[in-house]
């Protein structure tokens, strides 16, 4: 939405599957079409169960759930219906194989939102990736060059495009306070294994230890690709490690956006603890609406995060693979005892969002992609 609004919205379109529990008041409905499968994408549905097994469903679709299925002929006979010619698939690799499967005519740019292509791809699903897009978008830089060295088949000259994601800018609260005599750490994001939350909380405990004056704030609600009971698991695992040490920890729960800003605004620190062995980010938005609010992050070296933290000027990496904790709290402690570095740390927080990581910079640099590939004029 925020890359569309920068952008002319005569000349784009976006499409989603459909979601009766969408508030209309919160999109335009110019720009936004929630695609509806209708009966004869059912009946394409139908065809293609029985050209296609199972598994080659799945290595060609690189899924072979019928909803899932659904859509991608849905969104792709929409897409032949209105005669659009050039498309950006987010996400979803499955679904340029359908677009150009029922409109082979069709120029198809894929947007990746993850590091992850490595990973979810085999060597097949990858070659065909290259050879129906004439480019590929990603978050960071990390996911291309990874991607480059795992797989047989190189990307093409040019064919992949840094877009970095960008957030607006957060006007602060009127009460905001910029130092307090009590240290304040944030986490924002969901409460999972892959994100290490437990390793903050046992690098909280070192802090407490040494009697320093700290508060640990766990903002968000379970959430993991292991299932919602795994989730659960893992927060009762933490709870009892806080119960078993006698730490005071606040948990909130989900935010709204607003509430969050309130909590970033009166916080020293965000830290983002992920697990290296177990999640690779893509370009995290705690991370960036926390610079955008002037304050320094705390970060594992994974992913596109040290495209973001400038290690020891904006904030610092946490390099640690096995039990990190104890390497999260010494970077916690340097800012804690060293208010003069805190103080840069949070200008230059602040200096290099708004060079880099605002919601209008990634629309400039999105549109100067398109240009690039002939997808809109210079």
């Amino acid at each position: 939405m925020d890359t569309v609004k920068h952008l002319n919205k005569e000349k784009f379109q976006v499409l989603s599957s459909s979601n009766h529990t969408l508030d209309p008041a919160t999109y335009d409905s110019s720009i936004f079409h929630h695609v509806k499968p209708t009966l004869i994408d059912r009946y394409f549905l139908l065809l293609l169960k029985i050209k296609y097994r199972y598994w080659q469903k799945k290595e060609r679709f690189i899924t072979a759930q019928n909803q899932q299925l659904l859509y991608f002929i849905a969104a792709s006979r929409f897409i032949k219906k209105r005669g659009y010619k050039k498309v950006i698939v987010h996400v979803s690799p499955g679904l340029v194989q359908m677009v150009k499967l029922i409109n082979p005519n069709c120029k198809v740019v894929f947007y990746h939102h993850g590091t992850s292509l490595h990973t979810k791809l085999s060597e097949s699903q990858w070659q065909r990736l290259l050879k129906n897009t004439v480019a590929i978008f990603g978050v960071n830089q990390a996911a291309g060059d990874l991607a480059n060295a795992h797989f047989k088949a190189k990307l093409p000259s040019k064919h992949y495009f840094k877009i970095a994601n960008g957030v607006d800018l957060i006007a602060h609260p009127k009460n905001h306070q910029l130092y307090k005599e009590s240290f304040k750490i944030l986490f924002s994001g969901r409460i999972c294994k892959e994100k290490g939350v437990l390793e903050l909380i046992k690098a909280y405990k070192i802090l407490i230890d040494k009697n320093y004056d700290v508060s640990l704030i766990i903002a968000g609600h379970v959430g993991t690709k292991r299932g919602l009971q795994a989730g659960g698991m893992y927060l009762a695992t933490c709870k009892q490690y806080i119960s078993e040490h006698n730490l005071e920890v606040s948990f909130t729960g989900f935010l709204s956006q607003s509430e969050l800003i309130q909590f970033y605004a009166n916080v020293n620190i965000l830290v983002l603890p992920t697990d290296p062995k177990l999640s690779l980010e893509g370009m995290p938005l705690s991370i960036l609406e926390a610079m955008a609010m002037g304050k320094p992050v705390i970060a594992t070296n994974v992913g596109g995060i040290p495209e973001v933290i400038q290690d020891e000027d904006n904030g610092f990496l946490v390099y640690g693979i096995e039990s990190y904790a104890k390497e999260i709290a010494e970077k916690i402690e340097k800012l804690y005892l060293d208010k003069d570095l805190e103080k840069s740390m949070v200008k230059n927080a602040l200096n290099i969002y708004k060079e880099n990581f605002t919601a209008k910079k990634m629309s400039e640099t999105f549109l100067e992609a398109l240009q690039e590939i002939g997808y809109v004029q210079k």
